[in-house]
Order: structure tokens, then sequence, then C-alpha cells
């Protein structure tokens, strides 16, 4: 998987619009959460690819760095003692989108 600390620039990736980033999240899996002020919206996941096409498209980790995690992929932590898969947190504020209407719009229709 690509460094999860290294953010590319938006232009080397296909940009979606903010209504089929959101359906692909979910495709894979990932929670979508939107918060009641604009225009903060996160994503929670298990699925590391998703973490990585995130990661890609601007989405940054909510998890400091400095965290120690125990071995776990970088950025993720358990969610409970007797999990067994790694969960990461994202702000996909950030992730780039085509199109007029933001991720925190679409998040609330």
């Amino acid at each position: 998987m690509a460094d999860l600390y290294l953010v590319p620039s938006p232009a080397t990736v296909e940009l979606l619009d903010a209504d089929d980033t959101l359906a692909y999240i979910r495709e894979r899996g990932g929670r979508v959460l939107r918060m009641r002020e604009a225009p903060v919206v996160i994503c929670l996941t298990s699925d590391e690819e998703l973490v990585g096409w995130l990661r890609e498209r601007g989405a940054s980790l909510h998890t400091p760095r400095v965290l120690s995690n125990g071995g776990l992929p970088p950025g993720s932590y358990l969610r409970a003692r007797d999990a067994e898969t790694p969960e990461w947190d994202l702000w996909i504020t950030t992730v780039s989108v085509s199109g007029e209407k933001t991720l925190w719009e679409a998040a609330g229709a």
C-alpha cells in the first residue's frame, strides 16, 4: 500500500463527483459521517485499500502519527481490545472532487 503519510497531487488521480465518491466509499464498507458544521466529513473504515485510495485523493488520517499502535498499520487502531481488524479514521473534507457539490453537501442528502 502507498505511504499513508504521503499525499500526492490530486492532479495525478481521476476525480469523481461528490456523490460518486461517497458511493464508492460506502461500496467498500466505509462509514461516512457528516459533522453538523460545514465542511467537516469523516470516514471510518477497516479497508486498507480504501485508506490508500482516499489518501491519494487528499484525505488525512485523524489518528496522531505519534500514537503507539502496537505494530498495527500506520494510522490505524483497534476499536476494542478483542478486535482483530484495524480501523482508520480519515478526514475526507479535503478529498478533491469534481463538480460543484461538496462532500459535506452530498453526505447530507
